[in-house]
């Protein structure tokens, strides 16, 4: 399995804001989840989550959906919950959620709709997973809390291209007036199965090995961008200590990854790369493009580069994160 993306920080999706409602998600896994919202006013606003583009013909979403309990004036009835589509951005998959059912269009398909046991628009967190198979004709499946709600295939002339971009949709939403709101966290993406996968956060809370960059672990952990350390020369590094892993005890651990937020800020730079530090040894991930605006640069291993084996929990204890320039 390869992870392209793994995330719940808001501030990688533009349009969305931090939601840390208590008893939204599970504590053990995620600190924050990112939020849309919806109103009649403006009915077409959407909030987009850009995503890698998987190696290969399957690409697999995983992420965690709620619908809380403050929503006012909505109604459930064409709940257009996300559209994926190409880089492009050519309609793939149209997903709605209408009591109790789900509801999609395909790429160059009509409406499939098919009764699902656990509606969506009840107040309770949700798994979804949702396969896209472009082998040879388009082939989808969604399942719900691991099981298997939706399977339908449309042959398409030409590939559409694998899914890059996720329009968090609102439309039809409601009814007269009022807002409608939806948190969505464990966003993960991947090019095998990604049900049962979760995701726990581990972020900065102590200054690491390196300091060579301008500023330090409390500013690069500022989730919403308002701080942040900055480098002005060439192979200069910054690493943290973490806060500690908050997951179930298991041994059962499929990757370990550092999302990076960085931006050029106007100025002409190289790349970037993301590192671990493990028993003095720094582990070095591939060179990562920086561009003007505020991107995620994800890098992820698979295994423990210090043992060269699967990861345990009890690895990451003493482990620091860093970024060079």
């Amino acid at each position: 399995m390869t992870i392209y993306f793994a995330r719940n920080d808001s501030a990688a999706f533009p349009g969305a804001v931090v939601s840390i409602a208590a008893g939204s998600f599970r504590s053990d896994y995620v600190s924050e989840s990112f939020l849309t919202r919806g109103d009649q006013a403006n009915p077409t606003v959407t909030s987009i989550t850009r995503i890698p583009p998987v190696a290969g013909n399957v690409t697999w979403i995983h992420f965690q959906y709620y619908k809380p309990v403050s929503n006012s004036g909505s109604n459930a009835q064409g709940n257009q919950l996300l559209e994926l589509r190409s880089g492009t951005g050519t309609l793939i998959l149209d997903f709605n959620v209408s009591f109790g059912e789900v509801e999609c269009r395909l790429f160059g398909s009509a409406t499939k709709t098919v009764e699902i046991p656990g509606r969506l628009d009840n107040i309770a967190v949700q798994a979804i997973d949702i396969k896209i198979d472009l082998t040879s004709d388009i082939t989808v499946e969604i399942y719900q809390n691991s099981g298997l709600v939706y399977n339908e295939s449309q042959a398409w002339t030409s590939s559409p291209g694998n899914p890059e971009l996720i329009y968090w949709r609102l439309f039809d939403l409601l009814v007269g007036s009022g807002t409608v709101e939806q948190s969505v966290s464990e966003l993960i993406i991947a090019d095998e199965s990604t049900i049962h996968l979760g995701l726990s956060e581990m972020v900065p809370n102590a200054a690491g090995n390196y300091s060579q960059w301008i500023g330090n672990h409390i500013e690069t952990g500022d989730a919403d961008l308002g701080t942040g350390a900055a480098s002005d020369a060439i192979n200069q590094k910054l690493s943290s200590a973490m806060t500690a892993f908050a997951g179930p005890a298991s041994s059962a651990m499929r990757a370990f990854l550092i999302v990076s937020k960085a931006s050029t800020r106007g100025v002409t730079v190289g790349d970037l790369r993301n590192f671990l530090r493990i028993s003095a040894t720094d582990y070095n991930g591939a060179a990562l493009g920086v561009g003007e605006g505020i991107e995620s640069h994800v890098t992820v291993w698979d295994t423990n580069p210090n043992t060269l084996t699967d990861w345990d929990t009890a690895d990451f204890s003493g482990v620091e994160i860093g970024t060079e320039t």
